[in-house]
C-alpha cells in the first residue's frame, strides 16, 4: 500500500481505538470514586448509578463534566465524592458560571476577571441572589431582563448544590459513622430528645438530591434517604446496615484513607449485589456507558470525517474521501449504539424528549446520508451527514446541562404505542427534511462560487429526502392527531406544535408541486429546501419555546439563541449566494443556464 492511501484506514482505525479508548482506561489514582459511582442511588424517579447523578449535576452547575482541583482536574465522581466528604474544600472549587455584571457586582467580585467561580466566592452574596431570584420567579419568563433570569438560574443551581452537599449527611458533621452511634445512643435515652430532635432537623432541612439507602425492597420505593433512614434508627430500631456503609464510605473519604475506602465499598457491593442483583449489574452497566460517552465520540468522529472529506476534496486525494466515509459509518456505527442503549435503558421508544429528538433526528439524517452515499457515491451525502451528526449532537450536549437526560415520562405521553408510531415517524421527518437542506446549502454554495449548475446527484439527492420528509412528516401528523383525539378528545385544536407539524407539510407540498409543474427547477428546489430547514427548525424547537400550547417544553436561551443563529446563518447563506450569483450575471461571467430565469 502507497503512504498516500494509509489515511484510508489509518484515520478510522485511530478513530476506532480512540472511541474505544474510554473502556480500557485505568481507574484513577487515590479514593475508588468510579466504583462508588457504580452504586445504584435513586434519583428523580429513576434507580441510576451514582455516577449519572454527579454527571447531571456537574453539567447543570457548570456545563462541563470535569473540575479543575488544586491538584489537577477531577471527574465528576471525584468531584461528587468531595462535595459529600469534604465539603469545605468542594467550596474552593470553581463551578458556578458568572457572567451577569449585575451579579458579579452584588457578589463583589471583579469583572472579566474569569467566568467560573466557587461556592466560597458567592456565599456573601447568597441572601441577595435568592431574593432577586424570588422576584424574577413571579414573573413571565418573556417578561424577565437578563439580570433576573440570571439570577434565577444561579440560584437554581447555587440550591442544587447546596443540597448535593447535604444529600448524605449534614455538612457539619464531621464524622457520620460516630454521629450514628450518638443518634443511636441518645434514641434510648428520653432525656436526650432534644439532642436527637436538632440533629434530624439538619437531615430534613435540605431534600436530598438523591436516596442511597437500600431498605430491603429492590424497586425504587425501596430506597429512602439518609435522613429518612436515620430518623428510622432515632425510633429504636438502629441504624441499618446499608446506611451504616455510606457512613463508613463518607467517613473514609473524609480520611482520604484509601484502604478503609476500599473495604468499606467491596463490603457495600457485596451486600448489594446479594439484595438486589439485576439493579447492581443495570447500574454498572449505565456508568460503563456513562464512561464511554457515544454522542461525544460520534460528534467528534463526524466532525473528523467531515475535515478529513473537505482535504480529500481540496488536495484531490482519493484515500483521504475513502477515510471520510469509512470515519462517518464509525461514527455512526458508535451513534447507534448509543441510541440503543438509552432506548434499552428507559424502556422505551428512542424519543421522548428534546434531548433525544436531537439524538434521534441526528441518527436518521446520517443514516440516509450513508443510504444516499452508497448509491451516489459523490461524497456529498457523506458531507450533508456529517454536518447534520455533528450539529444534531452539539445541540443534544447542550440539552444535557439541564439535567438527567433520561427523564421519568409525563403522563400524557406514557404511551408506548403512539411514541414508536406518531413522534418516531414525525422526527424521521426532521432528519431527512434537515438533511435536504444541508445538502442545498452545499449545492447553492458551488452554483454561487463555482459558477454552474448544481450537482445533479445532489438535485436528485434533495429531490428523493423532500419526498421522504413530506411522506413521514404527513403520516406522523396524521398519527398525531389520531393520539390527540384519544387523549384530548379532540383530533385537532390549532395548538402551536400543531401548526408547525403541518406547516412542514404544507411547505413540502408546495415544493414538490411547484417543481412537478416547472414553476421551479434547480435553484428554486435548492432554495425550497433551504427554507424547508427553517420551517423544521421552527416546527421542532420554535413552538417549544412559546410558553403556550399542550406542547410547550419551556423557554431556555441557549435553545433560543442557537435556532437565531441557524436561522440567521441560513438567510445570510441565500442573500450571499444570490447576490454573487446577480453580480456575475451582470458582468457576464454566468453561462446562459445559470442565469436567473422562471423556473430556473
Amino acid at each position: 500500500m502507497s503512504r498516500r492511501g494509509l489515511p484510508a484506514w489509518l484515520l478510522p482505525g485511530a478513530g476506532l481505538l480512540w472511541a474505544l479508548s474510554p473502556l480500557f482506561s485505568a481507574r484513577p489514582a487515590g479514593l475508588n470514586a468510579r466504583g462508588l459511582g457504580e452504586l445504584p442511588v435513586l434519583n428523580e424517579g429513576r434507580l441510576k448509578p451514582l455516577d449519572t447523578v454527579a454527571r447531571a449535576s456537574l453539567l447543570e452547575l457548570s456545563g462541563r463534566q470535569e473540575v479543575e482541583g488544586p491538584e489537577g482536574s477531577l471527574d465528576a465522581d471525584q468531584w461528587l465524592l468531595t462535595v459529600l466528604s469534604r465539603p469545605a474544600q468542594a467550596d474552593g472549587l470553581a463551578i458556578f458560571t458568572v457572567d451577569d455584571p449585575g451579579l458579579l457586582s452584588m457578589a463583589g467580585l471583579s469583572e472579566g476577571s474569569k467566568r467560573r467561580f466557587s461556592f466560597k466566592e458567592l456565599r456573601g452574596a447568597l441572601g441577595p441572589i435568592e431574593r432577586q431570584a424570588q422576584a424574577a420567579d413571579s414573573l413571565d419568563p418573556a417578561r424577565r431582563t437578563r439580570f433576573q433570569s440570571a439570577a434565577l438560574n444561579l440560584a437554581a443551581r447555587l440550591n442544587l448544590y447546596v443540597r448535593l452537599k447535604n444529600s448524605l449527611w449534614p455538612e457539619d458533621q464531621a464524622s457520620m459513622a460516630s454521629a450514628l452511634s450518638r443518634l443511636a445512643r441518645q434514641a434510648q435515652d428520653p432525656k436526650s430528645a432534644a439532642g436527637v430532635v436538632e440533629l434530624l432537623r439538619q437531615l430534613v432541612s435540605s431534600p436530598a438530591v438523591f436516596r442511597p439507602v437500600m431498605t430491603g425492597s429492590c424497586l425504587p420505593s425501596g430506597f429512602i434517604d439518609a435522613g429518612s433512614a436515620a430518623m428510622r434508627a432515632a425510633s429504636g430500631a438502629g441504624p441499618s446496615e446499608s446506611l451504616l456503609a455510606w457512613a463508613r464510605l463518607r467517613d473514609a473519604a473524609a480520611d482520604d484513607d484509601a484502604a478503609s475506602f476500599d473495604a468499606a465499598l467491596s463490603d457495600y457491593e457485596r451486600g448489594a449485589r446479594k439484595a438486589c442483583p439485576d439493579q447492581v449489574s443495570w447500574a454498572r452497566r449505565e456508568a460503563l456507558f456513562n464512561r464511554f460517552e457515544p454522542f461525544y465520540r460520534g460528534l467528534g468522529l463526524y466532525l473528523v470525517s467531515l475535515l478529513a472529506l473537505l482535504a480529500g476534496w481540496l488536495l484531490k486525494r482519493e484515500d483521504l474521501e475513502r477515510a471520510a466515509l469509512r470515519l462517518a459509518v464509525l461514527a455512526f456505527a458508535v451513534h447507534s449504539g448509543g441510541l440503543i442503549f438509552r432506548t434499552v435503558l428507559q424502556g422505551r421508544p428512542p424519543v421522548t424528549n428534546l434531548y433525544s429528538s436531537a439524538v434521534f433526528v441526528g441518527w436518521v439524517a446520517v443514516g440516509a446520508g450513508l443510504l444516499l452515499e452508497r448509491r451516489y457515491k459523490s461524497g456529498l451525502a457523506t458531507l450533508g451527514a456529517d454536518v447534520i451528526g455533528f450539529s444534531t449532537l452539539i445541540i443534544a450536549h447542550h440539552l444535557a446541562t439541564q439535567g438527567d437526560t433520561v427523564e421519568m415520562m409525563r403522563a400524557v405521553l406514557d404511551s408506548n404505542f403512539w411514541l414508536s408510531t406518531h413522534v418516531v415517524t414525525i422526527t424521521m421527518g426532521y432528519g431527512a427534511g434537515l438533511l435536504a437542506t444541508a445538502l442545498a446549502d452545499v449545492a447553492l454554495l458551488k452554483m454561487a462560487w463555482r459558477r454552474g449548475a448544481a450537482d445533479a446527484a445532489a438535485i436528485d439527492m434533495i429531490y428523493a429526502l423532500l419526498c421522504a420528509c413530506l411522506v413521514l412528516s404527513f403520516v406522523g401528523t396524521v398519527l398525531g392527531g389520531i393520539w390527540a383525539d384519544h387523549s384530548w378528545g379532540r383530533f385537532w385544536g390549532w395548538d402551536p406544535k400543531e401548526n408547525g407539524a403541518l406547516l412542514i407539510v404544507l411547505w413540502n407540498a408546495i415544493a414538490l408541486h411547484a417543481r412537478w409543474g416547472g414553476y421551479i427547477r434547480q435553484k428554486g428546489l435548492v432554495v425550497m429546501a433551504i427554507l424547508g430547514g427553517v420551517v423544521i427548525s421552527l416546527a421542532w424547537f420554535g413552538v417549544n419555546m412559546l410558553g403556550i400550547g399542550l406542547h410547550s417544553y419551556g423557554f431556555t436561551d441557549s435553545a433560543f439563541h442557537g435556532l437565531l443563529a441557524f436561522i440567521g446563518a441560513q438567510a445570510a447563506l441565500l442573500v450571499a449566494a444570490f447576490a454573487k450569483i446577480w453580480r456575475d450575471e451582470k458582468q457576464g461571467r454566468l453561462p446562459s443556464r445559470g442565469r436567473l430565469q422562471p423556473g430556473s
